[in-house]
């Protein structure tokens, strides 16, 4: 990293002579680049030792987009007051090139303060690719012109010029992805979703010294120090050489006292001397402040994160100061070591966790916040799902987590007499997401590992032990109250979007005053979790007693773990199993507790409860804040999940890849009525289970088991978990749901033949992050016109070519080709009577396509991913009537029908 004291001193001592005084509004800095990002990274070293240093709050505002001229517009226009100041980068100097009209003046609306660093880029692939130098690069794509792609922090940026300039040099074509900055276009090349990066050192060394990436190159015409052992591009490309650079500047018009000092202090060079050493931690050369650094010390930001049970170090939040609003600014309340973030997340369970590693992973900066010091340590959820694992998956956790699972037995119902009723099991192989169909698991350990993997990740902060006191949202941000239990004190954090998985009892609910919907179930029940110390004569399923005497609930945990869900029954209270003796007295009606040891005992009111608005502006709910069902279907925590991922992939995609953000709209069109349905099946098996009385529980036992004997009874769990039934979906032209639009796309086992020894891996491991375009005839994918081309390509669409097996993976340019193992994807496609399957981010089909005729309205509809609100009404404008709940032997199900 840039070593902080460098820039710290540096701008320290232009702030010093320029005689600012901590009385003043708030320093604003802004940058025109995506969190996690170089102009990010050094924008927010700056903002921290600026505010340590003056006691001032100082905000990074990151105004993305254009190639960094949103910022400099945004700059320009300020008052020339010494509260603004802006970082720019080398791609400032090719505005007035690149645009033929800009709201500023690339010289003359500024004043120039000082150089910041001087650098080199570098051309990196993937460890994995399969390419190993330039020459490699320049083969192929002259054999294959457009089809190498790369990435770049936005159109008219350094990184993008870098690749224009290379390929017109070389005399070849290439692809260029842009993104809206940040992280993002790193994390992709790593993937293998883009082949090819060109980026600062800065960005690139850590991953290429950590063995992600592989430098094929400097753009300096000398091999780098930085990077020792690349060579330079210009021994592939002669005469080809790039150098970018950051610099400080503020609006044109400040005071003339101001600016002379700033000059001349920059012209002796006492605050800007030059130094190669004071930056090379950080990988690129720069400018060094002269003197003695007071800013020693300091930890970025993203350092500051937690180990699962508390905190890892002291967090060094301050208290905010409110600062003055300067007329015509936005109001930053925020504390003085605290910079914006792009996501606030309050509540560390498992959606909120597994919602922030989601967008860390895409390159997001995220705070999170909770009352709690550390993991809660009661018994809650101990069953999850298949597409829970593959959300794991897309965080980079799932092998980690799947290691201390165990897969689910099945269920069996057992009737008054003890005969079994009802049998309620996982799916049998091949499994169709490649993971286990239902598994068991502990919790502390499930949320301790995706704390771990938070924390591994950059931009991320985490305020333990801070409640949520309320928020404002203030233009395009929302602005949260926190005060920190320890002292009190008042914390303000800033972020472009607020998300609430703080369960049942929100406060962020509380906030959006969002109402609930009560379901109508409402009951007491007692949960043990106990290990087994010695020899039980226990199931070997698990059991639902459907008993009137006293219905309960028996499940096979991990290792020596189990559990019992005891209903109490009526005159009981939680009072009257305060002790472990009550606990183990009425334990004895279903297991011999002389080998037991009593582990953890909580006494819950499982509810059925469903909020009745889950966004408000900028602000959203998920996981329990949104829902909350009983556990008898095992999909309490998966709901939260699926919100996390469908909330996760769009608000991407609007900031970073930029579709409108009517798309937001959709997460609780969709996501409210799904849980809707699968709250229903929990509560009907509820029903079922804690039936109290005889007569009607002797005729439920006659009902399943005749159905059970006759084979007419649904006994796969999966079946009970429904598909998306509104929302961004493909539609066909009569506006109905085209054929397996919000069906799962499956995830079969592949080979794509760089597979070293020819192994198989799931697919998702291989897939990039946007669109997927999904089949095996390589002749559909030109159904495409030019135009839908262009719009596919816009929303990130990718081909994925899948084949049998038995055949030997025949790549095509631009297109992944993989073999699947067990044939899933084929099936898949026979069943929807289709050629091609179009899929979204989080993996569930949009549409799926048969012959080119029909092709056109789903691509056009998938194409509006930019544009198009979600659908709201049934064709003919009739509101959409919530579903109806259905018995548990009737699951989900609609007819397909080909497009």
């Amino acid at each position: 990293m840039i070593r902080k004291r460098t820039l710290v001193l540096m701008l320290a001592g232009l702030w010093l002579t320029a005689g600012v005084h901590a009385t003043e509004p708030p320093i604003t800095l802004l940058q025109g680049f995506g969190a996690g990002g170089n102009a990010d990274t050094i924008a927010r070293i700056v903002a921290q030792g600026l505010g340590k240093e003056f006691g001032r709050t100082v905000v990074v505002d990151a105004r993305t987009g254009a190639g960094g001229n949103i910022a400099s517009t945004a700059a320009a226009k300020a008052r020339p007051d010494g509260s603004t100041l802006i970082l720019m980068t080398g791609g400032h100097a090719v505005s007035a090139a690149m645009y033929r009209s800009l709201a500023f003046d690339p010289v003359d609306d500024f004043e120039w303060l000082g150089l910041v660093t001087r650098f080199p880029f570098v051309i990196a692939t993937s460890s994995d690719s399969r390419y190993k130098s330039l020459s490699d690069v320049l083969a192929a794509a002259k054999a294959a012109p457009g089809q190498i792609s790369y990435s770049s922090v936005g159109v008219g940026s350094t990184q993008h010029l870098s690749g224009e300039l290379f390929q017109a040099m070389a005399g070849m074509r290439l692809n260029h992805i842009p993104y809206r900055g940040g992280g993002a276009p790193v994390q992709d090349v790593i993937g293998g979703r883009v082949d090819l990066l060109f980026d600062s050192v800065t960005v690139a060394k850590a991953q290429v010294e950590g063995g992600r990436l592989r430098a094929l190159g400097v753009t300096s015409l000398a091999p780098s120090s930085l990077l020792p052992g690349v060579p330079p591009a210009a021994g592939s490309v002669p005469g080809f050489e790039v150098m970018s650079w950051t610099a400080v500047a503020a609006p044109r018009g400040l005071p003339p006292e101001v600016s002379a000092r700033l000059r001349a202090r920059a012209r002796t060079g006492a605050a800007l001397a030059g130094g190669r050493a004071a930056t090379r931690e950080h990988g690129r050369r720069g400018r060094r402040a002269g003197g003695r650094s007071r800013g020693a010390g300091l930890r970025p930001v993203a350092d500051r994160q937690v180990e699962a049970g508390g905190p890892r170090r002291p967090h060094r939040t301050t208290v905010s100061r409110r600062p003055t609003r300067a007329p015509g600014k936005r109001q930053h309340m925020i504390s003085s070591s605290t910079t914006a973030f792009d996501i606030l997340v309050v509540g560390y369970g498992p959606s909120g966790a597994t919602f922030a590693n989601l967008m860390a992973r895409r390159g997001l900066r995220v705070a999170v916040v909770d009352q709690a010091s550390g993991i809660y340590d009661k018994p809650r959820a101990i069953t999850a799902d298949q597409e829970a694992m593959r959300v794991f998956q897309e965080c980079g956790l799932a092998e980690q987590i799947a290691a201390t699972t165990s897969p689910h037995p099945g269920t069996d119902f057992v009737g008054i007499e003890g005969q079994v009723i009802k049998r309620f099991y996982p799916a049998p192989p091949p499994h169709l997401l490649a993971w286990e169909p239902t598994w068991m698991f502990v919790q502390p350990e499930l949320e301790a590992t995706l704390r771990r993997g938070l924390e591994a990740r950059a931009g991320v902060e985490v305020f333990l032990g801070h409640a949520f006191e309320g928020c404002e949202q203030v233009g395009d941000e929302v602005v949260a109250r926190c005060r920190r239990l320890a002292d009190g004190a008042d914390i303000r954090l800033s972020g472009r979007y607020l998300v609430g998985a703080d369960g049942g009892r929100s406060a962020v609910r509380r906030q959006m005053a969002a109402g609930i919907e009560d379901l109508a179930f409402d009951e007491w029940w007692m949960v043990v979790d106990a290990w087994l110390r010695g020899p039980v004569d226990l199931p070997a399923r698990c059991v639902q007693y459907c008993r009137p005497s006293r219905p309960g609930t028996y499940i096979v945990g991990p290792d020596d773990l189990r559990r019992w869900e005891i209903k109490l029954l009526p005159g009981e209270t939680p009072e009257d199993f305060s002790t472990d003796e009550a606990v183990l007295a009425v334990l004895a009606d279903f297991v011999d507790t002389a080998s037991l040891e009593l582990h953890r005992t909580a006494i819950y009111r499982f509810h059925a409860l469903v909020a009745q608005s889950w966004r408000r502006g900028r602000m959203f709910l998920m996981g329990d804040a949104a829902h909350q069902m009983p556990p008898f279907l095992g999909q309490g925590l998966c709901a939260g999940i699926r919100d996390a991922f469908n909330l996760a992939w769009k608000i991407d995609g609007v900031e970073r890849r930029g579709y409108a953000s009517s798309l937001l709209d959709s997460y609780e069109v969709e996501r409210k009525a799904h849980v809707r349905t699968v709250v229903s099946h929990a509560k009907a098996f509820g029903l079922i289970i804690g039936e109290l009385d005889e007569q009607a529980a002797r005729e439920r036992d006659s009902r399943l088991g005749d159905q059970l004997a006759a084979g007419t009874a649904v006994t796969v769990r999966q079946k009970f978990i429904p598909p998306l039934e509104d929302g961004f979906l493909g539609r066909l032209p009569d506006g109905r749901l085209a054929p397996g639009a919000g069906d799962l796309f499956v995830q079969p086992w592949v080979r794509d033949g760089v597979v070293v020894g020819g192994g198989h891996r799931r697919l998702d491991d291989l897939l990039p992050s946007g669109f997927l375009m999904v089949g095996s005839d390589p002749e559909a994918p030109a159904w495409l016109s030019a135009a839908h081309a262009a719009r596919w390509q816009r929303i990130d669409g990718r081909e994925v070519r899948v084949t049998r097996d038995d055949r030997p993976p025949r790549h095509a340019p631009g297109v992944l080709t993989v073999c699947e193992r067990d044939g899933l994807v084929a099936q898949q496609l026979r069943a929807l009577d289709a050629t091609l399957l179009l899929v979204r981010p989080d993996r569930y089909v949009f549409a799926a396509v048969r012959t080119a005729g029909n092709s056109k309205t789903c691509w056009d509809s998938s194409s509006k991913a930019s544009s198009r609100p979600p659908t709201r009404a049934w064709p003919g404008g009739r509101k959409r009537r919530p579903p109806e709940p259905r018995p548990p032997n009737e699951p989900h199900s609609r007819p397909r029908r080909p497009a």
